[in-house]
């Protein structure tokens, strides 16, 4: 993808322009400052401030990119700590689905696990698995694709 044209519009958003405003920026304001408060030629002033600009543009990109994979290891960590506490039960299907406060539905169509008891209404991505808090009521679409759980202490 053409970074100009990144979107389908070819406009730019504000999350993709803001490296190039801090880049402009860092190399104005270090080349004002370089020429004015310091004396340094005209010439040589704004080399070292275009380097500074592109040394702000790198550190961004840096931080942006160790950012990214910090907030992954965290998910992973997170993830991996909640499917190694759940226990899982047998499903028997009838009329009513059990409802209580350690008891989870996880479809097996998009991988969400749903509350059985929740303060607000509450459904799988897909629509598999719904629950209605003001009743109480797990409604399930196809009781083929889930499972029922609850995570130990």
């Amino acid at each position: 993808m053409n970074l100009w044209t990144a979107s389908n519009s070819g406009k730019l958003t504000i999350f993709q322009l803001f490296p190039w405003c801090l880049v402009f920026c860092f190399t104005v304001l270090s080349g004002a400052l370089l020429t004015q408060r310091f004396e340094v030629p005209s010439g040589f002033a704004w080399v070292i401030a275009l380097a500074v600009g592109v040394a702000s543009f790198v550190l961004y990109r840096l931080m942006l990119c160790g950012l990214g994979k910090w907030l992954d290891r965290e998910e992973a960590k997170k993830w991996k700590w909640q499917t190694e506490k759940r226990v899982y039960r047998v499903f028997v299907e009838g009329k009513f689905f059990p409802a209580e406060d350690n008891l989870y539905y996880e479809c097996l169509i998009c991988g969400n696990a749903i509350p059985s008891l929740s303060k607000k209404d509450d459904s799988c991505t897909c629509g598999n698995i719904r629950v209605n808090a003001f009743l109480g009521q797990v409604t399930i679409q196809n009781t083929e694709k889930i499972k029922l759980f609850s995570i130990s202490k």
